[in-house]
């Protein structure tokens, strides 16, 4: 059995933006900002620590309640996800993209 599921907890980095997709479908996206952990283990002179991580929303009902909330950057958030990928073809270089799809959201006030 596979599993994919991964649990952030950050920092609210951007607030949510709206759109929808071809078929009219709304979806979110926003940003949450983490420690760094390994820039620390690597480089111990390392000043900026933080890692901004997009996260892509498409559950309508984590839609609605992020319409709903009022939610701010610099918030707190925890993300429960799974990771998808997908091939991009950039300027004729083909490269395999990471995103992080949430399965579930709650703002910590």
């Amino acid at each position: 059995m596979d599993i994919n599921e991964c649990f952030l907890r950050g920092r609210i980095g951007q607030d949510f933006k709206f759109a929808k997709t071809k078929d009219a479908r709304e979806f979110a996206t926003f940003s949450i900002a983490i420690n760094n952990i390994a820039s620390r283990i690597w480089d111990k002179t390392a000043h900026d620590n933080i890692v901004y991580l997009r996260i892509m929303v498409f559950d309508t009902r984590l839609v609605q309640y992020l319409h709903k909330v009022n939610a701010k950057a610099n918030d707190m958030v925890n993300v429960f996800a799974r990771l998808n990928s997908h091939k991009v073809n950039q300027k004729g270089v083909e490269y395999s993209q990471i995103d992080i799809v949430a399965n579930d959201i709650s703002i910590i006030k």
